[in-house]
């Protein structure tokens, strides 16, 4: 109202779309002193504090029933003839508008397609977009500095070939290939087997590593220093074998054992669960805790969490996806009913486990759910994408925040596709106090959330 004409892509327009995407209830009602003020200040002719135009200000009905699809230029520039006030004399005390929501050129395309998403490390974050490029956010403050550090894999992972990524607390990346262990980023072989390997897992440096053959009567283990041990196993075991972290799971004779193998020699069976089987491998692992989700009857599943060098089972509940920071393990879940988003999560130390559950009944579009450290973080996709962050049992009545929009002001002037609409599904990972979104659509894109604001990430390749 009293600065220098606006673009359509100007910091004015971009406060103004900030404004509307949150939704501030007092606005534009609480600018009315301020813009009274203005056109007392212009003087124009016939004009007056209290004529129609006015009298809607204050009530903050003005701009009712208008939408962005208005010119913002012709909105918020000044007329030919009106004289422009300096700033100071009617801006004093005007309230700080809300922090500006992410658009379409703030968020940057780190990926080309969209992609499954991997996540390593456990208080430094990596993550593997697909077959194409890994990028690691460092731990800072409690949770993630917004700068990601990407890479793409070596050229020997660029032709067809069958690989995955070896199972870490850090964030350096290492890959399971055919021939064994290999550096992801330049491909140098770390440990050479001789039978193909159907995971690794890398604690503290020694990697431990699982045959995929039709033998798997023993583990590999290569220490930091380099020297390699065969751990010979009690017996061959069948596929349902996994390693998590150091120690060797498998199902037998209608339970769960497994053995230890960070000693010198493999240690005896122990029991993890009875009347239990493993399922697809659900696991995670920081250098404190462990967890493995195990199956329990039918359709219901239990969490064995490794604490203090003891195993123990939480109660039964639904298939979570696990989470490991530091001492604790989360499981998450969630499932769109025609009642709403019914999530179930599961929190776990060394001291036991406690369940939670809430219902959010405003959630459409594809959507992803993530812990941030005691909080839970729900991301959504409708007209934009949305977010919600908190404490669990308060999810249903917390207010949304924006994510991302991608319209600009000329595309929906002219009806233009809004780039919001090619956002075709969204994954979230948490660490701390931080989440980092992933926009899958044209192109995978990274946004940091922190205290349910979104910020820009920073890409840089390596």
């Amino acid at each position: 109202m009293t600065g220098e004409s606006v673009t359509h892509n100007g910091p004015d327009a971009t406060r103004l779309r900030a404004i509307q995407l949150a939704g501030a209830a007092d606005w534009p009602k609480r600018c009315a002193p301020y813009a009274a003020a203005v056109e007392g200040a212009l003087r124009h002719e016939g004009g007056s504090r209290h004529d129609e135009g006015s009298r809607q200000l204050a009530d903050g009905k003005l701009f009712e029933h208008l939408s962005i699809d208005s010119d913002v230029e012709a909105l918020l520039t000044p007329a030919a003839d009106e004289r422009i006030v300096a700033l100071a004399d009617v801006a004093r005390d005007v309230p700080a508008p809300p922090a500006p929501t992410l658009l379409a050129h703030d968020v940057v395309t780190v990926a080309s397609r969209a992609s499954q998403l991997t996540e390593l490390g456990d208080h430094d974050l990596a993550l593997v977009l697909s077959e194409q490029v890994a990028c690691r956010f460092a731990a800072r403050d409690g949770g993630l500095d917004p700068v990601a550090h990407c890479s793409y894999p070596a050229d020997a992972f660029a032709q067809p070939r069958r690989w995955s990524l070896v199972r870490t607390t850090t964030a350096e990346l290492q890959v399971v290939a055919d021939d064994g262990i290999r550096a992801f980023a330049t491909g140098e072989l770390v440990l050479a087997t001789t039978t193909p390997t159907a995971q690794a897992s890398d604690v503290a440096g020694s990697l431990f590593v699982w045959p995929r053959d039709a033998t798997r009567t023993s583990v590999l283990r290569r220490a930091p220093t380099g020297a390699t041990t065969i751990l010979p196993l009690p017996h061959k075991l069948d596929g349902s074998a996994t390693v998590v972290r150091d120690q060797l799971l498998w199902t037998e004779h209608g339970r769960v054992v497994g053995v230890d193998l960070s000693g010198p020699k493999v240690g005896p069976i122990y029991v993890v669960a009875k009347a239990a089987h493993l399922p697809e491998p659900v696991t995670c692992a920081t250098t404190e805790i462990a967890a493995a989700l195990v199956v329990s009857g039918d359709d219901t599943y239990r969490v064995a969490v490794l604490a203090n060098g003891a195993w123990q089972l939480s109660a039964t509940g639904p298939r979570y996806d696990l989470h490991c920071s530091g001492a604790t393990v989360t499981g998450l879940t969630a499932e769109a009913r025609s009642s709403g988003l019914e999530i179930a999560r599961l929190d776990c130390t060394a001291a036991g486990c406690t369940p939670s559950t809430a219902r959010i009944g405003h959630i459409a579009g594809p959507f992803a759910v993530a812990p941030i450290g005691s909080a839970t973080i729900v991301v959504w996709v409708d007209d934009l994408v949305r977010g919600i962050s908190g404490p669990l049992s308060g999810l249903a009545t917390a207010k949304p925040f924006a994510i991302y929009d991608g319209s600009r002001f000329e595309q929906l002037s002219r009806r233009q596709t809004s780039a919001t609409e090619l956002i075709q599904g969204v994954d979230v990972v948490g660490r701390g106090a931080s989440a980092i979104v992933v926009l899958h659509g044209d192109g995978v894109r990274l946004v940091h959330v922190r205290d349910g604001k979104p910020e820009r990430v920073d890409v840089v390749f390596d």
